[in-house]
């Protein structure tokens, strides 16, 4: 059976998103092609983690706190006042 690697018509770098993570389809991609497509992805990827660590810091700030410990402290009255005046400002 004669090698058909060649014969393959498969659309280079088509990203696939999988449990989180972006899978390529890198047949047929020459090293720049390669090259470009890790120094993107590795940018991107670190904005996302820059994004996620700033809002891990902002959901570890003391005010937090005290926001999550009025939040399950109330009564089912408040919370639903609290959710009238939140839709009121939206609005």
């Amino acid at each position: 059976m004669p090698n058909n690697l060649a014969q393959l018509s498969v659309p280079p770098l088509q990203p696939v998103i999988v449990a989180s993570q972006t899978v390529t389809s890198l047949i047929g991609t020459d090293h720049a092609q390669l090259t470009e497509h890790v120094v993107s992805a590795t940018a991107r990827m670190a904005a996302v983690k820059a994004e996620l660590d700033a809002e891990f810091e902002r959901m570890q700030a003391e005010s937090a706190r005290q926001g999550w410990r009025v939040a399950f402290d109330a009564t089912p009255e408040q919370l639903g006042a609290a959710a009238v005046a939140a839709a009121t400002k939206l609005v």
